[in-house]
């Protein structure tokens, strides 16, 4: 799976020299991450004056084509999967009407409330449905996201090169396993759910909540905050990759009570990590690099290290710089608490 897959040039011997320059690997990164870093890298003080502009504006170019084909990709054969044609035959036929236009890449879906859109072999949700996915995936744990200009009735988030409509996809090799997924949709709608398939991202569960109440909830990770760290880290913790929802926290760097609303709702203010590695983020016992090194406390035995899985060097932490500023106060904290330990 070569970056830039779909282009005649090669740049994977442009992102190995990116990789050396950034310290940290980049290939397996999420699709919204190498977005961020693509907009961010001709300020990156790593990069800036140790490679040619020419280069980085090689490889911004390079990422972001990289990140659409991950979009699109999804890991397995494609002709396992049922393609658009089929999915859309098959939803008309579970009662949902088509009311796209025929020239659009995705088919618009609507069944009473539920809008689906169709297109590049999966459907895509709305991602209020985040709440549910356990529910929706039937055993596929890690949320998969779908960015295109067609999801009109679903939200915006910028992605590093502009704002763009996103939802959740789903893609299926069976009839049977969509249809049991259409049922699943139903069911969830017709429980008391915090799912609000017509809000937009930012709104908070409920009525119409204010940003007092979208504050509050990100104190406890949840609302606004925690949705666009799972959409910013693609449902996966920043340093394990794995993608099990309620095992992963939202997990701020600069602390909650120090931050300004803003800063505590900012999602690059924010970690998604496995639910280990947020308890040892928030207590200092674990920092990292720039460049996205971990650093384990001293406070810590190495009994405890080989428990939690630190006893060997971790998977690098894919910072951009506008997690610079934030990482480095935690830090800061770090080694405050390092000087004061025993």
């Amino acid at each position: 799976m070569p970056l830039g897959a779909d282009t005649a040039v090669d740049y994977r011997s442009r992102l190995r020299r990116l990789e050396q320059a950034l310290d940290m690997p980049l290939e397996n990164a999420p699709a919204m991450v190498l977005r961020t870093l693509a907009s961010t890298l001709k300020n990156d003080p790593r990069v800036v004056g140790v490679i040619p502009d020419k280069f980085i504006g090689d490889v911004a170019v390079a990422l972001r084509a990289y990140a659409g084909f991950l979009d699109v990709w999804d890991g397995e054969s494609r002709q396992s999967l049922l393609p658009t044609s089929v999915l859309v035959a098959e939803l008309s036929a579970l009662g949902f009407s088509q009311s796209a236009p025929s020239h659009a890449a995705f088919a618009r879906l609507q069944r009473q409330n539920i809008v689906l859109y169709v297109g590049m072999a999966s459907v895509v949700v709305h991602p209020g449905f985040e709440a549910c996915y356990g529910t929706l995936s039937d055993g596929q744990r890690t949320i998969r996201y779908c960015h295109h200009a067609d999801l009109l009735d679903f939200p915006e988030q910028d992605t590093g090169e502009g704002p763009i409509h996103y939802g959740i996809r789903f893609q299926f090799s069976t009839a049977d396993s969509l249809r049991r997924f259409s049922d699943r949709l139903q069911t969830v709608l017709a429980e008391p759910s915090p799912v609000v398939p017509g809000a937009t991202v930012g709104d908070d569960i409920g009525a119409a909540d204010t940003e007092t109440s979208a504050i509050v909830k990100a104190r406890i990770g949840q609302g606004r905050f925690r949705a666009d760290l799972l959409h910013y880290w693609q449902g996966r913790c920043a340093i394990t990759g794995i993608g099990n929802p309620e095992l992963l926290r939202a997990s701020h760097i600069k602390p909650w009570s120090i931050s300004t609303n803003a800063e505590r709702l900012d999602p690059f203010n924010g970690l998604l990590l496995a639910v280990h590695l947020d308890a040892l983020f928030d207590r200092t016992l674990i920092t990292f690099q720039d460049s996205g090194e971990m650093h384990v406390s001293g406070r810590m035995t190495s009994l405890e290290r080989a428990v939690f899985g630190l006893a060997e060097p971790s998977r690098k932490l894919l910072l951009t710089t506008s997690h610079l500023g934030y990482m480095r106060h935690h830090r800061n904290r770090f080694e405050i608490a390092e000087r004061g330990a025993p």
